[in-house]
């Protein structure tokens, strides 16, 4: 071979004695062996001529067990009747056919061979024509005792392998032959490719693709030639693989040079080339365009040439359906616009796995000028097949793109384009199979957050599509939700509700039954879960403006407050999930919930707020926490204070006469959430007028009787409510000096009381009149203990009595007074004359008794005298 390279033998014939010519030519076997395989293959021409193949360089030096190519070099004589002769030992001998042995020495000796035979008899054919042989089915048998050293290469690998040769030694003239000789094996031997084998042949492709294409190998025609070896597989459906990624890879490597290349690829391309380049590339075009979701056919669209762009679709379009897989590949039926009508099938459609493709593919078909009559009954046939077959999935995508395709009859203006429609809608809307695969679809179907809106789309042809016919959108719905547990979240039931919820039905029993009971079986399962419930809850104002229709709002909203009440406790509903709560129709139907349920409570409750029982006690508490910023807890604490009632009796207790800072009335003038209550208003009201009332006419002698026995708290408590009020008022000053105005008054009143019961006793004691006195005293004393100490008078008679009452009172404690007094009393008694009434009291008048001349006065004024003797 390198003789040939160098340009030795460029002259392929050489006439010799004008009669016979002299020829090189090259035999070549393939074979897997190791590196250190010491093994000789010779040529036995007429049994006796042995000539032997010299070993090519390896194809794969990484590896130790590697094809290698042997070649035999051989000069030959041809006469004028294509007789062969080879020169030996310098004679022309005549050749008919040879044969092929394998020898290798045995073990341990040096002269001794071991030979494994080719039994095949084979001829050189056409050597004036042909140089190369590339021979193929080489099969050394094994003798009797052991098999031949080394491999066969696969026969299928053979190819791919010489071409290889072929590339990298520069022998593009010779490819020809290649595939001559190839062929000619193939249909003699009728050899068949196998699934395994096919899997070879790529794996032998890529393995050495290095090997073929050196650094200054010509790319393009590198690349046609490999696109032409690949034309050669029978491939069928049988045989054809995509499991293997040599297969893929080496496919997909293909494709990308020729889209890199493609111009300067096709410029190679000549008549003769295109039918296995045709083929070639259709077998790549036909592993991307089932292996992977590309724009595969743009290389077809790309082709200049409208004949060989018409061809290359017709045969890849066949190869497709000869291969009965479905097609990934995107945009592949656009091959519908470029082939011949003729070819056309509907088998073809069968190779999409989509129900969007089939339509799309089989309004190209359908408009090819085939008749309504003639084609209707056979497409719904076929389309009923391949949907019971579950040739075309159904799912959501599908479904959805089928709605909207139905919709573009109605659309269509060209009459002949809305034939077509009407042909391929009849088709859909036929399908019972179809039907029910949608049925089945959606009933199984486990919804996600990202499905929603398909779903809701769905929902709202329900009743307008013939597609559409077995659903029905409450028990879907409700087996949707039912179903889709491992989705619940606070997402999936706001979605859920955004979009089956929010309903613009047209407003009748049978829809508003239909939405309750999704309203309910939605309500159900978030309720569930508090967490998520809490979340919807707090979302309540924008779900509930987010309706158009008021009816379904207004059920939307009666619902919720239901299920509010309907748990353990709505104080935690209220602080967990309704503080903002703004909504104004929410917020009266959830107050009137509230008061039917919880304000039937007596009025002694409702005053008592540490009694768990009044809600008064969790709203304070809530409004507490949250520092009184929900509408909610505020109104409900203003409709809550709205049912109490207070007297002035409760009022006057509370505030005066037994305070205390746990009262009802307390919490609300001092509680931050009472502030703008009607009620408060109301307490200071009568507060102030009470405040006015003992301006006016004073306190009640009781309350100042109890006012002295509070302790300093209760004092506090007073003054804290009462000053507040004067604050309020602008009084100019404070309760406690209002108090100590009239407790001064009532002490003045008090005192005059006893000092004149004292003197009574002491200087009374025998008076006739002494009663009298007395029971105006008792009176007196009575009315100091209920009435308004303003209102208590003193009487004239006691009145009379203060001025003596003050001369006696300042000698009362005297021991001579005391002295004095009791000896002229014993005086006076022994005196007393005897016709005298003993049992005539002593009438002591009011007038007598303060005048000069009265007794006691003159015993006063003698006792006076009595005392300036000794000073």
């Amino acid at each position: 071979m390198s003789k040939e390279n160098n340009g030795v033998n460029n002259v392929d014939q050489q006439i010799i004695n004008g009669k016979k010519t002299s020829r090189t030519i090259y035999f070549y076997i393939l074979r897997n062996t190791t590196i250190d395989e010491r093994f000789k293959i010779k040529a036995y021409f007429n049994n006796d001529i042995k000539c032997t193949f010299n070993r090519a360089e390896v194809f794969d030096e990484k590896k130790n067990n590697s094809p290698y190519i042997y070649c035999l070099e051989l000069n030959i004589t041809i006469d004028d009747q294509d007789c062969l002769f080879i020169n030996h030992q310098n004679t022309l001998l005549p050749i008919e056919n040879y044969r092929l042995c394998l020898s290798r020495k045995i073990p341990q000796t040096d002269r001794t061979f071991r030979d494994y035979n080719d039994d095949t008899i084979r001829y050189i054919k056409n050597p004036r024509s042909t140089k190369h042989y590339f021979l193929f089915d080489v099969n050394f048998v094994k003798n009797f005792v052991d098999g031949p050293p080394g491999e066969n290469v696969p026969f299928w690998s053979q190819l791919c392998l010489y071409t290889y040769y072929i590339l990298r030694h520069q022998m593009l003239d010779h490819f020809n032959t290649l595939i001559d000789q190839f062929q000619k094996v193939v249909q003699e031997t009728n050899r068949k490719l196998i699934r395994e084998e096919f899997n070879d042949f790529f794996q032998s492709c890529i393995t050495h693709l290095s090997y073929a294409i050196p650094p200054l190998t010509n790319q393009h025609i590198a690349e046609k030639i490999i696109i032409r070896m690949t034309g050669l597989l029978p491939i069928t459906k049988s045989n054809f693989d995509l499991t293997s990624h040599f297969v893929i890879n080496f496919a997909l490597a293909m494709i990308d040079d020729i889209k890199e290349h493609y111009d300067h690829l096709f410029a190679t391309v000549s008549v003769g080339d295109w039918p296995l380049f045709r083929d070639g590339l259709t077998l790549y075009l036909s592993i991307e365009l089932l292996s992977k979701s590309k724009d595969t056919i743009e290389l077809v669209h790309q082709m200049k040439n409208e004949q060989c762009k018409k061809d290359l679709a017709n045969v890849l379009l066949q190869r497709l359906e000869l291969l009965q897989r479905p097609v990934l590949g995107l945009n592949w039926t656009s091959l519908f616009t470029i082939v011949d009508p003729n070819i056309l099938t509907l088998k073809q459609l069968e190779l999409t796995r989509s129900i969007q493709t089939y339509i799309t593919s089989l309004v190209q078909i359908v408009g090819m000028n085939i008749t309504e009559m003639e084609i209707t009954d056979t497409i719904v046939r076929h389309f009923d097949r391949l949907i019971y077959e579950d040739c075309l999935p159904v799912d959501l995508e599908n479904i959805i793109f089928l709605i909207k395709f139905l919709q573009m009859e109605s659309l269509e203006t060209d009459e002949s384009s809305k034939n077509i429609l009407k042909i391929v809608n009849t088709t859909i809307e036929s399908s019972m199979q179809l039907r029910t695969k949608i049925e089945q679809y959606l009933y199984t179907l486990t919804i996600t957050n990202e499905q929603f809106k398909d779903i809701r789309f769905i929902i709202s042809f329900i009743e307008k599509s013939f597609i559409l016919f077995l659903v029905n959108k409450r028990s879907l719905l409700i087996h949707l939700l039912n179903h889709a547990y491992t989705s619940y979240s606070y997402e999936f039931f706001k979605q859920w509700f955004c979009s089956f919820l929010l309903s613009n039905d047209e407003v009748n029993d049978r829809n508003k039954k239909v939405y309750q009971d999704l309203l309910e079986h939605w309500s159900h399962q978030m309720s569930r879960s508090y967490e998520i419930m809490i979340k919807i809850m707090m979302d309540i104002d924008l779900l509930i403006n987010a309706f158009e229709n008021e009816q379904y709002r207004f059920i939307f909203i009666n619902h919720m407050i239901k299920l509010c009440f309907q748990q353990e406790s709505i104080y935690y509903i209220i602080s967990d999930g309704l503080l903002n709560l703004n909504n104004e129709l929410f917020l009266d139907q959830f107050k009137k919930k509230f008061a039917s349920i919880y304000l039937n409570i007596s009025q002694d409750k409702l005053k008592q707020l540490s009694n768990r029982e009044n809600p008064l006690y969790h709203l304070i508490n809530i409004d507490k926490q949250i520092q009184g910023k929900s509408k909610l807890v505020n109104d409900l604490i203003q409709l809550t204070t709205n049912k109490i009632q207070f007297n002035i009796d409760e009022i006057l207790r509370d505030t005066f006469e037994r305070p205390t800072r746990t009262t009802c009335i307390y919490a609300i003038l001092f509680e931050d959430c009472f502030k703008t209550l009607t009620l408060r208003q109301i307490i200071i009201d009568q507060l102030l007028a009470l405040w006015n009332i003992w301006e006016e006419k004073g306190f009640r002698a009781s309350q100042i009787l109890g006012w002295k026995k509070f302790s300093n708290e209760e004092r506090q408590i007073v003054y804290r409510i009462w000053n507040y009020i004067g604050e309020t008022a602008e009084k100019q000053y404070k309760i406690d000096a209002l108090i100590d105005r009239h407790r001064h008054e009532m002490d003045e009143k008090i005192q005059i009381k006893e000092i004149i019961t004292k003197c009574l006793e002491i200087y009374c004691q025998n008076a006739c009149d002494k009663q009298l006195y007395f029971d105006l005293l008792s009176d007196m004393e009575t009315k100091l203990k209920s009435e308004i100490v303003r209102s208590i008078t003193i009487p004239d008679q006691i009145r009379l009595l203060l001025p003596l009452v003050d001369r006696l009172n300042s000698l009362e404690k005297l021991n001579a007074w005391k002295k004095f007094l009791a000896e002229n009393r014993n005086n006076g008694q022994n005196n007393l004359s005897p016709t005298t009434d003993t049992n005539s009291p002593d009438i002591i008048d009011d007038e007598s008794l303060l005048s000069d001349d009265s007794m006691y006065t003159i015993m006063f004024y003698e006792f006076v005298d009595f005392i300036k003797y000794f000073f």
